[in-house]
């Protein structure tokens, strides 16, 4: 027997009244409860889209007011019925930044394989996804392609045809975006004197240091860390920092070992990827650069900077 999502759950109370709106489209067909898994399951049917960050939010809501009290954790089920607008083609403008989402939760490679390809459309069923021809993409293709198969056919229930397949890029770019590191990172070359920040997601720099600057102000480092660029300026560099108020100049000691493309010289254990979380701390990690971006910035302050993010993976996590 199937109720109307709020008959079925009455209680519950949503703050986002889109989503309420949307939840009130929905009907509930099986509410189950696996003990060995601690799970509480929920299956949706839906007329309309709803996105996979706001089941989400549906089912943080139901953890704090019904399931953590049992000792459970809320998976919802979400099956959709929409218009005959909805092909596959028209469904994956609409809904392809939730697949996206999702993705980023489920495995991050196969999320960058996603977000940078060409998703091409022979007619309204038949995909082609294209992507870079790097080891990544041989390694999560037919994962990908899974994924998108079981969302299409599965969760909507459309006739699907999917084939990934793999395209050359120009050959100077591909170098750029994959190791080594000394060539990916030359761009910080004339800029060294601005330190950079390591975090779980891989190596970036920190997004704070664009804001920061952009206001005159140098960013905190919050502490030391360890960085890659060119072998040319070894020897004792010096940055300014601003502390309690006053301006601070220290230098930046530079590794004499050949190995050391940037910065001072660690040998601490690698970490795996997937086993770092925010309460870790400093960490090393070892693994390949597959994506790296570059941003120009001109600061008030007059300071001309570049702002690198970098994506690495140990074929753990990214």
């Amino acid at each position: 027997m199937t109720k109307a999502f709020f008959d079925a759950f009455p209680m519950v109370s949503l703050e986002d009244e889109e989503l309420g709106s949307l939840l009130s489209h929905t009907t509930v067909t099986k509410v189950a409860v696996n003990e060995k898994q601690a799970l509480l399951s929920i299956y949706l049917d839906a007329d309309r889209l709803i996105g996979k960050k706001q089941i989400e939010q549906v089912e943080r809501t139901f953890d704090e007011e019904f399931a953590s009290g049992q000792g459970l954790k809320t998976r919802i089920v979400e099956h959709f019925h929409l218009s005959a607008q909805y092909t596959p083609k028209n469904l994956m403008k609409a809904y392809k930044s939730s697949i996206l989402y999702e993705l980023r939760g489920y495995q991050k490679c196969i999320y960058m394989l996603l977000k940078g390809a060409d998703v091409l459309f022979t007619d309204d069923e038949t995909c082609t996804v294209q992507v870079e021809d790097t080891l990544i993409a041989h390694t999560y293709a037919d994962e990908l392609k899974r994924i998108l198969d079981k969302i299409f056919t599965e969760r909507f229930g459309l006739n699907f045809k999917c084939t990934v397949t793999f395209r050359k890029s120009d050959p100077a770019e591909n170098a750029r975006m994959r190791l080594p590191v000394s060539e990916a990172v030359s761009p910080m070359h004339k800029h060294s004197d601005s330190p950079e920040h390591a975090s779980s997601d891989g190596v970036s720099a920190d997004p704070a240091l664009a804001d920061a600057d952009a206001a005159g102000a140098a960013p905190d480092t919050g502490s030391r860390q360890t960085v890659a660029a060119g072998a040319k300026g070894r020897g004792r560099k010096r940055y300014s920092k601003k502390g309690r108020g006053a301006e601070q100049s220290r230098a930046l000691k530079m590794s004499s070992n050949p190995d050391v493309v940037y910065g001072r010289d660690f040998q601490d254990e690698a970490a795996m990827i997937d086993s770092i979380t925010d309460a870790i701390g400093m960490v090393t990690i070892r693994g390949e650069v597959i994506l790296l971006e570059t941003r120009e910035i001109h600061t008030k302050a007059g300071r001309d900077l570049v702002l690198v993010l970098m994506n690495v993976t140990d074929y753990t996590d990214t």
